[in-house]
């Protein structure tokens, strides 16, 4: 599950207002420290934990402290499960993450009885970054970062949905396995997405007659199934569609043009050639792409290890300072030389 399914399925599990466990579950895109403070106070009320919205983030610090240690309809738990958390973040830092400390100072106070999630993509990396630096609230939060199934978590998402609906691989199956999981980039939504088609194809040839009563179940799924499945537009554009939300995050395009250039890098040194900071800013400088060209290099160095958070790029080694794609069918979707040629210069002319 992705960190939005993640945290309903918390709000699902702990929610429990009969027996005093609260958890309250509030959307925060696009949203500022003053919107969210009502976006907030908006879904205490609504869940009965507060009776009315707060003007500032001191008076609902006061009111939940009051909540939480108050005798009348006694609170045994309290999460507040802040999802699309960045642009929060981002304006926290603008007032000296104040926000963050007063809901940490309730934390602080009431041990296990209060906690706080912020769930979140580009500024909540950058968050994390930044809270290793200096003694303020950021750095006593901890942080945990969820990445893209490993072989064995994927394969068993794949396959084991498959068998209870009586499929089987034919042989072995793990080339067709691997080959799978490659396509998908191990994305769980996009391995959800391609068995649904699957399934699909499957009762279109059953209905075909390619299946029949006396030899199935189990429905053997040979490698034709398998393989023309990957090869269709509407799979290929899900990728290509997922891939392209995580490069887009940032207003600024940084993190669609390092991965262009990245893939130029591996055009011009070779495919799988990685390449550093310095590499990355030669290239943008030769395309006189300014917003990365003029960097220094400890911000482009700071760029590609976001994008390494992102399970865009992976470090060659650990002390390095190079990168390279995470997977090589990254690369892929940016096409020939010409074509990525094309989009870094379409980058130059918006300077």
């Amino acid at each position: 599950m992705g960190k939005t399914a993640l945290l309903r399925e918390s709000k699902n599990r702990e929610h429990d207002p009969e027996n005093g466990q609260f958890a309250v579950f509030v959307d925060l895109r696009d949203k500022g420290i003053d919107e969210a403070l009502q976006r907030i106070g908006e879904a205490l009320v609504s869940e009965r934990v507060l009776q009315q919205s707060c003007s500032s983030w001191e008076e609902l610090r006061v009111a939940l402290r009051s909540r939480l240690s108050g005798n009348e309809r006694p609170m045994r738990k309290l999460i507040l499960l802040l999802d699309e958390a960045d642009a929060f973040i981002s304006d926290c830092e603008h007032h000296h993450y104040r926000p963050l400390g007063l809901l940490k100072e309730l934390k602080d106070s009431f041990n296990d009885q209060f906690k706080f999630v912020l769930a979140g993509l580009r500024d909540v990396v950058r968050f994390n970054k930044r809270r290793l630096d200096g003694n303020s609230v950021l750095a006593h939060l901890g942080h945990i970062t969820i990445r893209p199934l490993q072989y064995l978590e994927a394969r068993e998402l794949l396959l084991r949905p498959l068998q209870y609906l009586g499929f089987r691989l034919e042989g072995d199956g793990e080339d067709i396995i691997s080959l799978i999981l490659a396509k998908t980039n191990y994305f769980p939504g996009l391995i959800h997405f391609y068995c649904q088609k699957l399934i699909e194809a499957i009762a279109d040839s059953y209905r075909n007659g390619t299946f029949n009563d006396s030899s199935s179940p189990p429905y053997i799924l040979d490698e034709k199934h398998i393989k023309s499945l990957l090869g269709q537009s509407e799979f290929l554009v899900e990728i290509e569609r997922k891939f392209s939300i995580t490069l887009q995050l940032d207003l600024d395009n940084h993190y669609d043009i390092l991965a262009k250039a990245m893939a130029h890098h591996y055009h011009e040194q070779g495919v799988g050639k990685s390449a550093s900071a310095s590499d990355i800013i030669r290239i943008c400088q030769y395309f006189d792409i300014r917003k990365i060209g003029k960097l220094p290099e400890e911000n482009v160095q700071a760029l590609l290890e976001e994008m390494v958070e992102l399970n865009i790029l992976r470090p060659e080694t650990q002390t390095s300072g190079k990168y390279v794609f995470n997977r090589y069918s990254f690369f892929q979707m940016f096409g020939d030389e010409e074509e990525v040629f094309n989009h870094l210069y379409a980058y130059s002319e918006e300077n």
